[in-house]
């Protein structure tokens, strides 16, 4: 196998093992807020909390934050791959003289922040977590109502 046919062979396997940890976090947050949906539909039927809905409320606690964790480490894992991605690029830009990907890339990446300038300063990663720190804080407000009130 030649250079370049590895370098392309390692550049895609690591692009599918980067698409396959954003859909394991965008799983694992739909299942996520899906069962706090549920919790808080379950908590709510009554149209009151109390101490008997503390076990679902301390569930939802703690969902939203073990969902936190588990989408930074899918961030995580995500960007291990891209990071190798960019790495293999390189080297296939630097043993192919005829086309510059980088140059290439950069400038796609400049047209796309000149069409969407706001869009382009947002990291989707804030709004992934923003869903599981929604849950997490939702679960402790009703505890706190219930136990404070």
């Amino acid at each position: 196998m030649k250079d370049i046919e590895l370098l392309w062979n390692l550049y895609q396997d690591n692009r599918s093992q980067a698409q396959f940890h954003e859909t394991q976090r965008a799983n694992g947050t739909g299942l996520i807020a899906g069962g706090a949906a549920l919790i808080l539909g379950s908590m709510t039927q009554d149209g009151v909390f109390n101490r008997g809905d503390s076990p679902l409320a301390g569930v939802m606690l703690l969902i939203g934050v073990f969902g936190f964790f588990f989408c930074m480490k899918s961030y995580e894992c995500m960007k291990v791959h891209l990071n190798r991605c960019r790495r293999f690029l390189k080297m296939l830009d630097a043993s192919d003289a005829s086309h510059d990907l980088g140059a290439i890339k950069d400038e796609c990446d400049r047209l796309t922040a000149r069409e969407f300038p706001f869009a382009s300063r947002l990291k989707l990663q804030g709004f992934w977590l923003g869903i599981h720190v929604i849950i997490a804080l939702a679960g402790l407000a009703i505890l706190m109502r219930i136990y404070l009130a």
